[in-house]
């Protein structure tokens, strides 16, 4: 299927080709920081959608889809439909470096990851992938933003593959992805680095990982 679309549409990567300077020994400690702060969002993240039970949520399906639509709209509305949908658009500014000031938010990771959960919970979620890319590099750019990292985009890049291996546990998996949707094989070690830091911080919240989780639970069921 690579191969087939590569030869109708060309080579195109999902989030373009980003002009990433070349990075410095700094990026390293900047990567186990994003990797830990994301690790602990990703773990937290996937025990609460292995483990609804959590949540406290009505029981009846249509009271719980019913709260968790009024949650995402309320959130869309107090974000301006930035938590909205994939988070594609808001994802491809940060790591372009067209995002500046208050937008996005610094708190847009967290309410981002309050959406994503609240659409899963509902039973009507359109998947967990894109929005977690998009949950991560809000966490990278805004570390970013209040540490006065001098390289924002690259933050979001590594806080994509680290939250996201902090939640489903799959670091090479996650390494492997986001390089190859951003050809940012510059970032290899920093992304190593953050990927292994927030495995080893999400699997304290869940000790198997999401999907294995999750497959097992439905089998079982």
């Amino acid at each position: 299927s690579g191969i087939t679309a590569q030869a109708l549409v060309g080579d195109s990567l999902y989030f373009g080709h980003i002009a990433i300077p070349k990075p410095d020994l700094h990026v390293i400690y900047q990567a186990l920081l994003i990797g830990g702060v994301a690790g602990v969002l990703g773990g937290a993240f996937a025990r609460l959608l292995a483990q609804p039970g959590l949540t406290r949520l009505p029981g009846h399906w249509m009271q719980r889809a019913l709260l968790c639509g009024i949650g995402c709209a309320a959130i869309g509305f107090l974000t301006q439909g930035a938590t909205a949908g994939s988070g594609y658009e808001v994802t491809k500014a940060m790591i372009d470096g067209q995002a500046t000031g208050a937008e996005p938010s610094v708190f847009f990771p967290v309410l981002k990851l309050g959406t994503t959960l609240l659409s899963y919970l509902s039973g009507m979620a359109g998947g967990i992938f894109s929005p977690s890319l998009s949950i991560g590099a809000g966490v990278g750019f805004s570390i970013a933003k209040l540490a006065a990292f001098g390289n924002a985009p690259a933050c979001a890049l590594i806080g994509m593959v680290a939250f996201f291996s902090g939640a489903v546990q799959a670091p090479l998996t996650a390494v492997i992805i986001v390089t190859e949707m951003t050809d940012q094989h510059i970032l290899i070690i920093p992304f190593l680095a953050a990927a292994f830091m927030g495995q080893a911080i999400g699997r304290r919240f869940l000790p198997v990982p999401l999907y294995r989780y999750l497959a097992t639970r439905h089998v079982e069921a």
